[in-house]
Order: C-alpha cells, then sequence, then structure tokens
C-alpha cells in the first residue's frame, strides 16, 4: 500500500486521506459512487451511526467524506496523540460499513429532496447540464437527474463498497505533525490491508 507523509505545522494535529479509485468515472449507473461515499460509516458490523461518530468525537477527531469524478475517500482529522485509538476505528469504517436499509432509505430520501430544492436554482441547472452538452458520453458529462434516484439500490451500493473499497487498496496521504511512533503505527495498520476478494450476504 502506498502511504505519503507531508510533515507541517507547529500544532499537534494531522489528516489522513484515504483514497481509492471510485469516482464517479467508473459507474455503471449514477449515484453509486456518491451514495457509498456518503454513507461510508453510518454504521458498521458492530457499531451504528451514533456509535461511530461518538468514538471519533471522544477524542477530538471527526472524518469527513469526498466523492469526485476520479477518486472518492475519507479523511481523518485528529490528533497525532489519539492516533492509536482513531487508526482501528478508520479501518473499520473502511472495511465493515454495513449500509444497513434503514439509513439507505433515510438517507435517499434526504438526498432527493435536496436535488429537488437545488432543481430551483438557475446556476445548479445550468451545471448539471452544461457538463452534458461539454463532456457528452463521457463519464465527465453525466448530468443527474430525478430519474437516477429510482433506479438506483441499496444492494448496488454494498456491492460498490465491496468491489472498490474493501477489495481495493487505497492511497494514504498523511499531512500535519506525526510522531515517528506514530508513523509506524499507520504504516502497520494500513499495512495490513490486503484487498482481496470478500464474499458477503444479499442481505
Amino acid at each position: 500500500i502506498e502511504i505519503y507523509y507531508i510533515e507541517g505545522g507547529k500544532q499537534d494535529v494531522c489528516r489522513i486521506d484515504v483514497l481509492y479509485k471510485a469516482g464517479n468515472i467508473f459507474e455503471t449507473k449514477n449515484l453509486l459512487s456518491s451514495i457509498t461515499n456518503d454513507l461510508l460509516g453510518e454504521g458498521t458490523k458492530n457499531k451504528t451511526s451514533l456509535e461511530v461518530n461518538e468514538g471519533f468525537d471522544f477524542y477530538g477527531a471527526y472524518i469527513q467524506h469526498e466523492s469526485s469524478r476520479d477518486y472518492s475517500g475519507i479523511s481523518l482529522f485528529a490528533s497525532d496523540k489519539h492516533l492509536a485509538n482513531l487508526i482501528p476505528l478508520l479501518l473499520e469504517v473502511m472495511l465493515e460499513s454495513n449500509y444497513s436499509q434503514h439509513e439507505f432509505d433515510v438517507y435517499l430520501k434526504n438526498r432527493i429532496a435536496r436535488f429537488e430544492d437545488n432543481l430551483k436554482k438557475v446556476e445548479f441547472v445550468c451545471r448539471n447540464e452544461f457538463t452534458g452538452m461539454i463532456f457528452g458520453e463521457h463519464p465527465y458529462g453525466k448530468p443527474l437527474k430525478m430519474e437516477h434516484f429510482d433506479a438506483v439500490n441499496r444492494f448496488e451500493i454494498k456491492a460498490w463498497y465491496h468491489q472498490h473499497y474493501v477489495n481495493q487498496l487505497p492511497v494514504v496521504f498523511v499531512t500535519g505533525r506525526v510522531e515517528d511512533d506514530s508513523k509506524k503505527r499507520i504504516t502497520d495498520m494500513f499495512g495490513c490491508l490486503t484487498g482481496k476478494t470478500t464474499i458477503f450476504p444479499k442481505t
């Protein structure tokens, strides 16, 4: 696994970016990339969404989701001194998110509501259509439409997650102030990732 360190800053703060080749250019259907990434960590095999968030909050840390054309991933913002407790939780989010039907339904309902609001904004409508006019059939030019929300389901999201997150090695960037023992811990823990194929139930 590739891990890059960019050191800097005087405060005991660092950022760990975990990026996968899971942007929407790899989609076979609109929304697979962004929904999978947005729901990452909204419940795992052993923790509810609330427990995951409380786990990060307890150590004064938080995670941020990112989904773009080419890459998707998650970023951890934390103090170096708490990384020993936070990295296992981050790995659990990356490898054991469960994508429950409840979380999926709530998210989709809210996402549709936001999209309907955005359709009332000229800037959003123009930008959404403009990319399609510029890029045509290329994956960069896929304008989002209301019917795309009806076409995606939870099982497809779970399949995307296992294909592009669980079964693929990410690239990791660590920036900020990180002590040598933390670097070794990061290297050891992320070095355990194998990207092996995982069989998961159709539930």
